[in-house]
């Protein structure tokens, strides 16, 4: 299965945001830089980066290691990320 996120943080992928369709992911990304733009007025503003991110099966011993926090939802379900592109401009 397949979902896609977009950096919280443009240009870190500490944090991601995920939609369940590519345009989705890209006009909350959109979205999210003008909300940056809008309350910190920043100088500059790194790229932000959509990708598409293949997920895990999800079985019982997946969901239970999340629902007892020994790794984070992410660490655990996430197998791979494919970047699709970049946003530098509104």
């Amino acid at each position: 299965m397949h979902v896609y996120g977009f950096q919280i943080t443009p240009g870190s992928d500490d944090a991601l945001g995920y939609c369940h369709d590519s345009a989705a992911a890209y006009q909350k990304a959109l979205d999210h830089r003008r909300e940056i733009k809008r309350v910190a007025a920043p100088s500059r503003l790194d790229p932000t980066a959509v990708y598409e991110v293949a997920l895990a099966e999800v079985t019982a011993e997946t969901l239970v290691a999340v629902l007892n926090a020994r790794e984070s939802a992410s660490d655990v379900l996430v197998l791979s990320k494919r970047l699709l592109g970049l946003l530098t401009e509104d």
